[in-house]
């Protein structure tokens, strides 16, 4: 949170000096707890020339408990850190993610959040939504919107540089187009190490954990229309200084929101022993009650 707040200082000098710089002004404002705490930012935004890009995991969707959701999957991750397998580490981390994505019930962050991005776009605001999940998980991400009655902007329409194809855009294709855009050298200052594989269709971009703000800047150059205003949210800190390290690439005036509704939530079940028992139990009985009988391939594995 430290790192945040002084790049937000920092960032907002930049706005206050924004006649003597060569990019364009950045506005950071941060936490929120609740999309009624951008009530005014969001109202303020102009038709036909402002871009609303939300994460989804505790952004727009989150799972009813804590299984599969963002705290198991920092959890998970944090125990694969480990030199040593770790009491709860799961085998096929990605595998298992996405079954509970296809077999788990998730619910808005907020109720009433499927009308204001509905009103958001019958104001001439286009809203997107920009995810760490990967390609594969398209379907069952699809399905999970439709159910809580999210519909994202269906335009603008991606095309070269990013989206040279339909449907999944390889990892090698992702980075060239990134080196060509940026650099070499930029790609290694913000810890672009490789590209990895995505999609970007039905206004959903999902991007397999890659840097969202060369995402978003890679897309801002593929897309034919441009924006005046953009205002980006996200849940996960991570997000939120990459998206800040690399605001001067995006080329528009810039809204950094963390939100902060589910962060207590998230710290509690990583310090919490119990929760984690729990929750590796409740796992352990979905997989049993998966692979009875007749299995499916994917048992094999878990």
């Amino acid at each position: 949170m430290k790192n945040i707040k002084a790049r937000a200082l920092l960032l907002t000098v930049f706005v206050l000096l924004g006649a003597c710089a060569s990019s364009p002004p950045v506005a950071v404002q941060q936490p929120a707890a609740s999309y009624a705490e951008l009530d005014a930012t969001l109202a303020a935004l102009p038709a036909g020339r402002s871009l609303l890009v939300l994460d989804l995991d505790n952004t727009v969707l989150t799972m009813d408990d804590a299984l599969g959701g963002v705290a198991w999957y920092d959890w998970q991750q944090l125990l694969e850190q480990s030199d040593e397998r770790e009491p709860g580490e799961i085998d096929n981390e990605l595998a298992v993610q996405g079954i509970l994505y296809a077999t788990r019930d998730m619910s808005l962050t907020e109720p009433g959040l499927d009308e204001r991005i509905a009103s958001l776009r019958a104001a001439g605001v286009d809203v997107i939504a920009l995810t760490a999940r990967g390609p594969q998980y398209r379907d069952s991400t699809l399905e999970q919107l439709t159910r809580n009655g999210v519909e994202f902007s269906l335009s603008p329409e991606c095309g070269p540089p990013l989206c040279n194809r339909r449907g999944t855009i390889d990892a090698d294709h992702v980075e060239a187009v990134a080196e060509a855009a940026f650099g070499r050298e930029a790609l290694i200052e913000h810890a672009f190490k490789s590209g990895r594989p995505l999609s970007m269709s039905q206004g959903v971009a999902m991007v397999a954990g890659q840097n969202k703000g060369i995402v978003l800047a890679l897309l801002l150059r593929s897309w034919s229309q441009s924006y005046d205003q953009i205002v980006f949210v996200d849940d996960a800190a991570k997000n939120i200084e990459q998206m800040t390290a690399f605001a001067p690439f995006i080329g528009s005036n810039l809204t950094i929101v963390h939100y902060t509704r589910f962060e207590e939530a998230v710290r509690r079940f990583l310090e919490s022993s119990e929760e984690q028992r729990i929750v590796i139990e409740q796992w352990q009985r979905m997989r049993d009650a998966l692979c009875i009988g007749e299995k499916p391939d994917w048992c094999e594995s878990l």
